[in-house]
């Protein structure tokens, strides 16, 4: 049996949105690099985080973190960080995972 583009896709979809779910990496590719988003520091009541603003992003690095952080119900974990989308739905903020025991 072999299944059609269109399930496979929708497979590895629901494959990722799971692992993200339990808090793992998900091993895929991203269309942008953090490295190229300017973040800025701040401290919330749950500790220090890094906040990227819309204003001032010019790049499709930025667009391509928040459709995906979009897709994802706007949470994303990956290489060791935890990103989200605040609820302006334009601002990102991203800190060091911590693992629950």
């Amino acid at each position: 049996m072999t299944l059609s583009e269109r399930d496979q896709k929708l497979g590895e979809k629901a494959i990722a949105e799971f692992l993200n779910y339990l808090g793992q990496k998900v091993e895929e590719k991203w269309s942008w690099d953090p490295a190229e988003v300017k973040w800025a520091q701040e401290n919330g009541f749950r500790g220090p985080y890094e906040k990227a603003v819309p204003e001032g992003q010019a790049t499709y690095d930025f667009k391509n973190m928040l459709a995906d952080l979009k897709e994802y119900k706007g949470k994303l974990t990956g290489d060791g960080l935890f990103y989200w989308v605040f609820n302006d739905a334009g601002t990102v903020g991203r800190k060091k995972r911590e693992r629950q025991q």
